[in-house]
Order: C-alpha cells, then sequence, then structure tokens
C-alpha cells in the first residue's frame, strides 16, 4: 500500500521543497530502530534527491521512504487566490 503528496500550490528547491533518500525504503524497520542517529544527523547531499513540482501534481510515496524539507523562507508567497496583501 503506498501513499500520496498532494501539492496544491506547487514545491520549488527555494520554496522549501520535499527531499527523499532513494532506496531508503528498502531498509528493514529493525535496522532504522537500531540506528538510531544522532538528532539533525543528514544523509550526504549527493544521495539527497529533492522533488519540485507543479501546482495540482499528486506525488505518489512509498510510506517507508524517508523524507522531509525544510521551511519556506521565501519573504513573499504567492497567494493562490490572487488576492493583494
Amino acid at each position: 500500500m503506498g501513499t500520496a503528496m498532494l501539492c496544491p500550490d506547487g514545491m520549488t528547491e527555494e520554496g522549501g521543497a520535499t527531499a527523499f533518500l532513494p532506496g531508503s525504503h528498502l531498509l528493514a524497520d529493525d535496522d532504522v530502530a537500531a540506528a538510531r542517529p544522532p538528532r539533525g544527523w543528514q544523509p550526504p547531499l549527493k544521495d539527497i534527491v529533492t522533488l519540485a513540482c507543479a501546482p495540482g501534481d499528486l506525488v505518489p510515496i512509498h510510506p517507508k521512504v524517508l523524507h522531509g524539507g525544510e521551511a519556506d523562507h521565501r519573504l513573499h508567497r504567492p497567494d493562490p487566490a490572487g488576492a493583494a496583501r
């Protein structure tokens, strides 16, 4: 069984797009539980894949793949309703 991520506003690398660790879904549950990496641990940058997507994209994700992202640090976010700020 899988899961999916809906991107209603789209995602860019500059806007905090989700990053994935390819192959991490193949790790055994016991191995992951035993490893307990230190807080703040990050895999090598060369191993990370960042996903950008257009507004409305649906991204299928294996439920065990390791993923995460940072906050959107842009000062001005587009308003999806087009309202002036």
